[in-house]
């Protein structure tokens, strides 16, 4: 799904009152001791989706390569989420483009309210980048995540299909709040 940024000032998340609000950085941004604190960090919330998912390697690679980057939603010292991005140029980003391979919501925390939040920060960051979309890939079995993207303005652009053999429940739980490309 993708949708083309607005030019007018990017949507604000309005916190609730009496909680922490959720802020955003990028994970470049961190010193290099505290960037294997939060990969395992992130793997705890990988783990909860899918039981072994590490992407370790893929968010070092694309810190490393400079493909994009990743971007962490805190909410104090908690990880509440992240999103694996690629950004145009060498990446398989297409031009003028904002392309996230992996977005999480830690389950415990899944909110829709978080998913909208960090939608807004990606299409904010594309506004920062000049970017003019932002591409969000989303199956349907994510029901929640793919319901908000539409309520969010989020347009289909082509169609993926997973094929998927044994139980249903050894895969996506639709509740989950996971936006993913495993192409």
């Amino acid at each position: 799904m993708s949708r083309a940024i607005d030019r007018a000032p990017a949507r604000a998340a309005v916190p609730k009152p009496g909680k922490a609000a959720l802020a955003v950085r990028r994970f470049s941004s961190l010193e290099e001791t505290k960037k294997k604190a939060t990969l395992a960090r992130m793997h705890r919330i990988t783990n909860a989706i899918c039981r072994g998912m590490d992407l370790s390697k893929e968010v070092e690679i694309v810190d490393g390569l400079a493909l994009g980057d990743t971007l962490l939603l805190e909410r104090g010292r908690d990880l509440a989420g992240f999103a694996i991005y690629h950004t145009p140029g060498v990446s398989e980003a297409p031009s003028g483009a904002l392309y996230v391979k992996f977005l999480a919501i830690d389950p415990p925390q899944r909110k829709v309210e978080h998913l909208t939040e960090f939608v807004a920060a990606l299409e904010t960051l594309g506004q920062e980048l000049g970017i003019q979309r932002v591409i969000l890939p989303v199956y349907s079995r994510y029901w929640l995540a793919y319901n908000t993207l539409v309520q969010c303005g989020y347009q289909i652009d082509f169609t993926m299909i997973r094929m998927q053999r044994g139980r249903q429940e050894d895969y996506e739980d639709p509740t989950h709040l996971v936006l993913d490309d495993w192409r």
